[in-house]
């Protein structure tokens, strides 16, 4: 696993392998009050599998997502974890990746 989260880093915070051998590429959004937004996501889905060769690409926030965010996840296949999800993950729910 990388962590880079820097300025710069194409939407890369964290780069990792799964136990399948899966690469997994994280962003992750840290917000106290408002929801990750559909153009955050296009702007994510625009390089995570083509800037970093990702198989899976990841988008976790400590909030939520607006509807449209959601639906075009859906539509693109990036995985999205919000914070009720965020939380149950650190208390030891498994996350499914491969």
């Amino acid at each position: 696993m990388q962590v880079t989260g820097a300025p710069g880093d194409l939407g890369a915070d964290v780069v990792a392998l799964t136990a399948g051998g899966r690469r997994v590429v994280v962003q992750c959004k840290n917000y106290a009050h408002r929801r990750v937004s559909s153009p955050e996501l296009q702007r994510f889905g625009g390089t995570f599998q083509a800037v970093h060769d990702a198989d899976v690409g990841l988008v976790v926030t400590t909030t939520d997502f607006t509807r449209a965010a959601a639906e075009y996840a859906q539509q693109v296949g990036i995985r999205i974890m919000d914070g009720r999800d965020l939380r149950q993950w650190s208390q030891g729910t498994p996350l499914a990746l491969d």
